[in-house]
């Protein structure tokens, strides 16, 4: 039986540690804190193709949105995956235009993407105020994952095939040799042994591998003007519902309903002045913002903000997933995308393919570490041992979507 330890214990190294355990191997899900409670957490959670580049990256992704479809026939149709679709609108003329050259790609790539009257949009979603003037866009396939009992509900079942959880509570370290990995080491001292580790780390992947002298082409979540950081606001209403049923994009704006009722908003301007060193000041300040553009799209809201939080989004420099085994540690297989809500459970079963089987599987071969030239991504740093990771392991800013 393979021994495997996966260290990050977000929506992906949730999804793989199910596949794997599920598969006969012997895993070890790692983290610092209770899984699902990090980025998982507090992302949009959008599932969609809608502005993925090019088209490999947009059918990949529609894969993936099949694969979510599929899987939840197996966990009984939860409240946790909504797959109500999307809409979105445009009011300036070159949103408008932007918008419907989007709407003509995608119709022609075969996305469901249709074109919508105000009136129509607000029979969907009687609760809207959309102008007589809007572009609007339905795109009825898309949906989104309440992340925290999504990241449980995976990791459950992955126990219940016999895989373990260690909650470590703070860093852990991890060791190298000529061999690649040869451990996890824990803070009371303990250490994981196995034959294989992956990495799942989220946005602090670089902070995993780049001491080991692996070096990744990913924003610094935590370097000062880091575009990984953004803030999410959750507002609560007089109710226990949300005014909308579907993720909403109107210009300035991203909403959809929270878990437990009320709306989570996020907006990719207000996200551009967020870093590390935002304060709580400033991020509800954002949130307040948030909550007036909410209530001029949704007239009598009557809600207030209850988080105002810091969500570190994993960024790739290219926006696309880095996936497969390391050159230079062979016994290490890396995961990591900022679109990795979306593209988890499907990641999930080629990965687990490649860990188990020993093959490449082509879907991924697109995504590799290697598509980086040497002089792309700098020269390597000297490898040290043992190396610390907090909780798993001018702006740089790669323009990331909002995408999940």
């Amino acid at each position: 039986m393979r021994r495997i330890v996966i260290v990050g214990a977000g929506i992906i190294g949730a999804t793989l540690a199910a596949r794997l355990a599920g598969a006969g191997a012997d895993v070890t899900l790692v983290d610092a804190r209770r899984p699902g409670t990090a980025t998982s957490a507090t992302s949009l959670a959008w599932l969609n193709a809608n502005q993925k580049l090019p088209r490999h990256y947009h059918d990949y992704s529609v894969r993936a949105m099949h694969e979510w479809r599929e899987l939840m026939d197996g966990f009984g149709r939860p409240d946790w995956y909504v797959p109500t679709g999307g809409l979105s609108w445009a009011e300036s003329d070159s949103d408008r235009r932007r918008l419907a050259e989007r709407l003509d790609r995608l119709r022609d790539w075969g996305y469901p993407a249709v074109e919508l009257t105000p009136r129509q949009a607000v029979e969907l979603e009687p609760a809207l105020r959309v102008p007589g003037t809007a572009l609007v866009a339905s795109f009825p396939a898309e949906g989104y994952v309440h992340g925290r009992p999504a990241v449980d509900a995976f990791v459950t079942r992955a126990r219940a095939a016999g895989a373990r959880v260690v909650v470590t509570g703070g860093d852990v370290l991890v060791e190298a040799g000529a061999g690649g990995v040869s451990a996890v080491r824990l803070p009371d001292g303990g250490r994981l042994d196995a034959d294989v580790y992956v990495s799942c780390a989220g946005w602090r992947t670089g902070r995993l591998l780049e001491p080991l002298g692996v070096v990744v082409p990913i924003v610094p979540g935590d370097a000062p003007g880091s575009s990984a950081p953004c803030v999410v606001t959750r507002v609560a209403g007089p109710g226990t519902h949300s005014p909308v049923g579907r993720l909403v994009h109107p210009p300035g704006l991203s909403l959809r309903p929270a878990l437990g009722g009320g709306l989570q908003l996020e907006a990719g301007d207000l996200n551009d002045l967020v870093d590390v060193h935002t304060t709580q000041e400033d991020l509800d300040r954002h949130g307040e913002t948030l909550l007036r553009r909410a209530e001029r799209v949704i007239p009598g809201l009557a809600a207030r903000p209850i988080e105002n939080v810091r969500c570190f989004r994993p960024l790739p420099v290219d926006g696309h997933p880095l996936t497969g085994w390391l050159p230079t540690l062979p016994n290490t297989y890396l995961i990591v995308s900022h679109s990795g809500m979306t593209l988890a459970p499907l990641l999930a079963r080629h990965a687990a393919t490649e860990i188990l089987d020993g093959t490449d599987h082509d879907e991924l071969a697109a995504y590799r570490l290697t598509r980086f030239a040497t002089s792309e991504l700098g020269p390597s740093p000297t490898a040290t041992s043992p190396t610390p990771i907090a909780g798993t392991a001018g702006r740089s800013r790669p323009a990331p979507s909002r995408s999940s």
